[in-house]
């Protein structure tokens, strides 16, 4: 007996520390009525979601989360996220009315380069016109109103036109000349003219009235004067728009001609041709005109 004690005592100092150790460990252990464990678990406490962002806010509303065995709660006050497509989050923003993100840029005559409807309203135009014209004065019907030499032919023709724009409208005076080798031809008169489209490409009718004159007659008589008369044209063409105030186009027009010339009484030396022209006696005449007119011009 007296031998065993000794190892007895050994063996219960081998065995004290074992005991202190387990107890230890028992006490950081504090289970919950289910028994499970409620220490922070080592996992992140949100999930990714379908577009690879994450949810904010892993833990529940009022709960902890973990990192490194300290909790932060939250509440229910703080706003919660919803990740959009592109991992952002929605915002609220105040967008303009729709027709602000309609605007045109660059009104210039205009959006569609030119046309009546973006020009509309009061506005001014003037045009520029050089071409070449045909004339005849006896076309339909003459009686001593110039010597036969005198009658017109072919030459240049040139002028100048402005006008009070009224929307597709424009209304002005017009001045023209017609130059050939019989005669010099000059009419100024009063134009109408209409757009018919609001294209960059116009397609343009005009009407004019105007009183005609015949200066620089070839081989005039010594006491031969000029002759003059009324002046009805018609003409159609076209106008482009390039964009800005300027346009270019060209016109073809055909004219009547209703002339007339006054009795020289007294006129007693060279008062004829030798033949039926005789300046003691009126002459009339009714012709015609041709021109083709290239222009360019501005519209303010």
């Amino acid at each position: 007996m007296r031998r065993l004690l000794p190892l007895l005592a050994f063996a219960l100092l081998l065995a004290s520390p074992c005991v202190g150790l387990g107890q230890d460990a028992d006490a950081g252990v504090d289970p919950d009525v289910d028994g499970e464990d409620t220490a922070a678990d080592d996992r992140p406490g949100y999930e990714p979601d379908q577009r690879g962002g994450h949810e904010e806010g892993g833990g529940q509303e009022g709960g902890e989360t973990s990192g490194g065995g300290e909790g932060t709660t939250t509440t229910g006050d703080e706003p919660q996220y919803e990740p959009d497509q592109r991992g952002g989050h929605d915002e609220d923003v105040e967008l303009g009315p729709p027709e602000q993100a309609s605007e045109t840029v660059g009104a210039d005559y205009g959006g569609r380069g030119g046309g009546y409807a973006e020009r509309g309203g009061l506005g001014f135009t003037t045009q520029l016109l050089l071409g070449a014209g045909l004339t005849g004065l006896d076309a339909i019907e003459g009686d001593n109103l110039v010597l036969p030499a005198q009658q017109g032919s072919f030459g240049a023709s040139f002028g100048l036109a402005l006008g009070l724009r009224i929307g597709p409208i424009s209304i002005g005076p017009r001045l023209t000349f017609t130059a050939d080798p019989s005669l010099l031809l000059g009419a100024f008169g009063l134009d109408v003219g209409a757009e018919l489209t609001d294209e960059r490409l116009v397609p343009t009718l005009r009407l004019s009235l105007s009183y005609a004159f015949a200066l620089s007659l070839a081989d005039p008589l010594p006491s031969q004067s000029s002759v003059g008369g009324l002046w009805t044209e018609l003409g159609a063409g076209f106008r482009y728009y390039p964009g800005g105030p300027f346009h270019f186009g060209a016109e073809i027009s055909g004219g009547w001609l209703a002339m007339f010339r006054s009795a020289d009484p007294s006129c007693v030396d060279m008062c004829t041709d030798g033949g039926t022209f005789d300046l003691r006696r009126s002459g009339q005449s009714h012709g015609l005109t041709m021109r083709l007119h290239l222009m360019g011009g501005f519209v303010f």
